[in-house]
């Protein structure tokens, strides 16, 4: 194998390892023959952190998957006045998501996907423009106190972040030959730092403009946060998550 080859081959590991762990746990278990979709009736279909904890303090049917570093989340109220419960994510210096295919749907019946977040300290500098996996191709600060995956059949994920630098509105397809990541930035920055912000986002319209084509069933919700690239200490909280009719 000539040296060139063999760098190929490792950057192609590289990239690919962010956007494989993102759909862990989701894609690779679910084929469409075997998926049990919600009603098309339902007026919402909830990804909620009521389940009872496991030792790590995840909730029932959230699964987790450490990257990079290790785990820290907690449940909490989410201090509305409603009674609904918030997971509250700490990453320091770390990388991990959390995954629930607890409900497959199809996002012509659901074409919302609704949530709100905090963030109450952000990695300095992340910036999920610069996404270089080797030193000789780039600077890689890719890192973001919250972020909201969609993961669709066929291996395509919408992305929604709160990222530290890049502004709001951008859009980034993130590198990876094993499953295709379409980001975009929601939140940017200190602005709203330390307040709940609600978000509704189109997944359905969303998925055609950034696809070029027809979604498929969504397979599951993700969420993610990390701060292994600046070496820094990142916290936030998550709750509300939803699938709407409307």
């Amino acid at each position: 194998m000539t040296k060139k080859r063999l760098r190929n081959i490792l950057v192609l590991l590289l990239l690919g390892t962010g956007a494989a762990l993102v759909t862990h746990g989701i894609v690779r278990h679910y084929q469409a023959k075997h998926l049990v979709l919600a009603p098309a009736g339902l007026e919402e279909i909830r990804f909620g952190f009521d389940g009872p904890v496991n030792a790590d303090g995840v909730p029932a049917p959230w699964q987790e998957k450490v990257i990079h570093g290790s785990l820290h989340v907690e449940v909490t109220d989410a201090g509305d006045g409603t009674g609904a419960k918030a997971l509250c994510v700490k990453c320091d210096k770390s990388h991990f998501l959390l995954g629930n295919q607890g409900q497959p749907f199809d996002p012509k019946d659901y074409p919302f996907v609704c949530w709100s977040w905090k963030a109450d300290k952000l990695p300095p500098g992340g910036d999920v423009r610069k996404h270089a996996p080797l030193s000789f191709m780039g600077e890689n600060r890719n890192d973001a106190v919250l972020q909201l995956l969609v993961v669709f059949e066929g291996k395509d994920v919408l992305s929604y972040i709160w990222d530290s630098t890049a502004p709001v509105g951008i859009e980034v397809q993130e590198p990876s030959p094993v499953a295709t990541v379409k980001t975009e930035v929601l939140d940017s920055g200190p602005a709203h730092l330390k307040q709940w912000v609600a978000h509704r986002v189109n997944i359905y319209a969303d998925y055609q403009r950034r696809f070029k084509k027809l979604p498929g069933k969504v397979l599951g919700i993700s969420i993610q946060t990390n701060s292994n690239h600046t070496a820094s200490l990142c916290e936030g909280l998550i709750a509300k998550i939803e699938a709407r009719r409307e």
